[in-house]
């Protein structure tokens, strides 16, 4: 059992069990900031970036610019709409996010660019010569 003073380690039962809370939490009511907050703190103590990035949109300046562009990365793996972003965020009807998270979300690493581009070129190749 943990107290508010010492929290669960990532992993433990008590940690997933609180995790599974604050997801139910999250789910009956997209508006619970509380719930929101403890997911991302959550997340981002267990080295989840993108997960933190999901949960923390919904509130500007919650999730940093390396977790939403982390969480933009997932989505883009996902080729997720904005539709499916706002489902998988859990964000409340009618809420926008931030110019700044949207640019986050759209950031292109160097490595995006390249892996669009060698993938394709060496499946072609590859394939072509079988």
């Amino acid at each position: 059992m943990t107290s508010d003073h010492q929290p669960a380690e990532p992993g433990s039962d008590d940690w997933s069990s609180r995790l599974a809370t604050l997801k139910s939490r999250l789910a009956a009511d997209p508006r619970d900031e509380a719930a929101r907050r403890g997911l991302v703190q959550m997340y981002r103590a267990s080295r989840h970036l993108d997960q933190a990035g999901r949960y923390g949109i919904a509130v500007d300046g919650l999730a940093t610019r390396r977790e939403l562009s982390a969480y933009g990365a997932m989505l883009r793996g996902l080729s997720a709409s904005d539709a499916r972003m706002r489902i998988l965020s859990r964000l409340p009807e009618g809420t926008e996010i931030s110019s700044t998270a949207r640019e986050a979300l759209d950031e292109t690493r160097p490595s995006d660019g390249f892996l669009a581009t060698a993938l394709p070129v060496s499946w072609l190749i590859v394939g072509g010569s079988i």
